[in-house]
C-alpha cells in the first residue's frame, strides 16, 4: 500500500504473514490459499462503500461459478465475505472475502482491494472452506486472470472511441 506502485498494479502474495480482514481481524493465512491485492485509481476512494464490496463478492461468486450446479454452493454474505457448503444440506463456510483499504498521506491517497481465496484444502482449519471442496479447481495463475478480470471491469475507466 505504500510502496512505490502505479494505479492498476497488483501483487500476489505466496505467503501472507499479516493478512488483515474487517474491522483490524486477521486473515488466517495457509499454504493453499490465494491472496493478492490491486491498486485502484484514487477517483474510486469515495465510491468503495460497502454495496461496492458486496457487489463484487458477487461478481466473484458469479465467476467461480462455471457449472450451473455450483451456483448453489456459493453464497456471497454481507459486506464482503465468500461462502460456500459441499451439499445443500450442510452449513456455510467462509472460504474468501474481500477487503478495501485506503491511506492517505499530504496530498496522497491510495485504495486497495484485497481478495483473499481458500483454493485448496490443504492446511484448513476447522470451519473452514475452499473452492476444491465443490470441484473448482484453479491454478493460482488462472485464479488470478479471472479475479484480475472481475477488477477490471468494475474499476477500468473506459475510453470513448
Amino acid at each position: 500500500m505504500r510502496g512505490d506502485y502505479a494505479s492498476g498494479d497488483s501483487l500476489v502474495a505466496v505467503a501472507q504473514t499479516q493478512g488483515r480482514g474487517r474491522h483490524g481481524n486477521a486473515w488466517q493465512d495457509h499454504p493453499g490459499s490465494f491472496k493478492a491485492s490491486w491498486l485502484l485509481e484514487k477517483g474510486h476512494l469515495k465510491s468503495t462503500t460497502p454495496y461496492v464490496q458486496l457487489e463484487m463478492a458477487q461478481q466473484i461468486r458469479n465467476a467461480l461459478c462455471l457449472k450451473r450446479d455450483q451456483t448453489n454452493l456459493i453464497l456471497t454474505k454481507w459486506p464482503n465475505d465468500l461462502l460456500l457448503r459441499s451439499s445443500v444440506h450442510e452449513k456455510w463456510r467462509k472460504f474468501g472475502g474481500i477487503l478495501f483499504q485506503s491511506f492517505s498521506r499530504g496530498d496522497e491517497q491510495r485504495i486497495v482491494v484485497g481478495i483473499g481465496i481458500n483454493s485448496s484444502m490443504e492446511g484448513l482449519r476447522k470451519g473452514q472452506a475452499s473452492l476444491e471442496e465443490i470441484g473448482i479447481q484453479f491454478k493460482h495463475s488462472d485464479l488470478f486472470a479471472v479475479l484480475s478480470a472481475v477488477v477490471a471491469s468494475m474499476f477500468e475507466h473506459k475510453h470513448d472511441a
